[in-house]
């Protein structure tokens, strides 16, 4: 296993890896951490997250064996925990995102210039890509959202996550709170398990860049 993959250095002193992070930045990165660890902390990531399937009398909306679904997770409480730190650390142009203190390391490792710093480089960018795809492919399955013309649309896991940040906890679209309203149950539980999905899953990965952060901060020989 690669040190970006396990996020472990092989070393307590990084300076082989990284030039010298400033107190600005050094403050971004204690934020992120901070958050990082009140995921990890709470009780969302260690509640069991499962979706039940039972069969309905008659057939489905287009045809077959029909089928209700209900979500068995954390509840709304447990949730609304921490959808504030989630959703900092998630999207990618936020100051402590994930996406931001991955190329902050990147940029720092690009001007130490070694050896090791360029392979940590390609591994970060790995890592990167991970989580790029996480937010397109949830590898539980696919969702399929119902179309008006009897067809469907292929939802991503990113696609549902922003539907819930802005029609639901922060408010930011009513249309999108809307839509929600007026679909089905089934609908909307499907949509609640591949939220929640993705809230167990990012916290799992960014507890392994949290492992890298704070090894930069606590290496005395990168404070600027």
């Amino acid at each position: 296993m690669t040190e970006a993959q396990s996020l472990t250095p092989n070393r307590p002193q990084l300076g082989y890896l990284f030039v010298l992070f400033t107190d600005l930045e050094r403050g971004v990165l204690e934020r992120f951490v901070r958050k990082v660890e009140a995921l990890q902390d709470s009780e969302f990531p260690k509640a069991d997250l499962n979706i039940i399937a039972t069969s309905c009398v008659g057939p489905g909306p287009r045809g077959g064996q029909g089928w209700s679904f209900r979500l068995d997770g954390p509840d709304e409480r447990e949730v609304k925990a921490v959808i504030g730190d989630f959703r900092q650390i998630y999207t990618d142009h936020n100051r402590t995102s994930a996406s931001s203190v991955l190329k902050m390391l990147k940029r720092h490792a690009y001007v130490r210039g070694t050896d090791s710093s360029r392979r940590m480089i390609h591994e970060l960018k790995s890592f990167g890509k991970q989580l790029g795809k996480r937010k397109k492919n949830d590898p539980r399955g696919k969702f399929l959202e119902e179309a008006p013309n009897g067809g469907s649309t292929r939802r991503s896991p990113d696609s549902i996550v922003q539907h819930w940040f802005n029609g639901v906890y922060f408010h930011d679209d009513p249309g999108l709170a809307s839509e929600l309203e007026d679909a089905g149950r089934t609908t909307v539980e499907m949509f609640r398990w591949s939220l929640q999905t993705s809230i167990k899953d990012f916290i799992g990965y960014w507890g392994k860049l949290r492992i890298l952060v704070d090894a930069v901060l606590r290496d005395p020989a990168l404070r600027s």
